[in-house]
């Protein structure tokens, strides 16, 4: 499975990143929107590309539009620490394939990776964490 993940706080993406891999799980890190598109047209196709909803480049949901018309098809999904429910339900229906919270725990998260490179679409509805 190969995952890429862009987030522009560098202990997140780290911690990500060797979280995952230690699972065995291959990622490529970006620190930004324009980092990850320009990965994601080079690179082989991405099981699964998480993006940082407020990083640079993202400017809210534009972001996610926009990876997902250049992104090559990859399945996207957004990660927040805060984002609302309006927030999560506008991504999900414009096309990403989840929204993770940063504040789940790691094996949760590594499920969710997981199971969205898998096909499934995952949201924040069970999540209280999501206001």
């Amino acid at each position: 499975m190969r995952v890429l993940i862009a987030d522009d706080h560098d202990l997140l993406r780290d911690f990500f990143d060797a979280w995952l891999r230690k699972e065995g799980i291959e990622v490529t890190a970006a620190c930004d929107l324009n980092a990850a598109l320009a990965i994601a047209q080079e690179a082989p196709p991405f099981d699964l590309v998480l993006l940082d909803f407020r990083m640079p480049g993202m400017d809210r949901l534009d972001g996610l539009a926009r990876f997902l018309v250049e992104g090559k098809g990859a399945a996207v999904a957004l990660m927040s620490g805060n984002a609302t429910r309006d927030v999560v339900e506008d991504a999900l229906r414009m096309g990403a394939v989840g929204f993770l919270s940063k504040v789940m725990p790691p094996n949760e998260f590594v499920a969710a990776v997981r199971s969205m490179a898998r096909g499934d679409r995952l949201g924040l509805s069970d999540d209280p964490r999501a206001s």
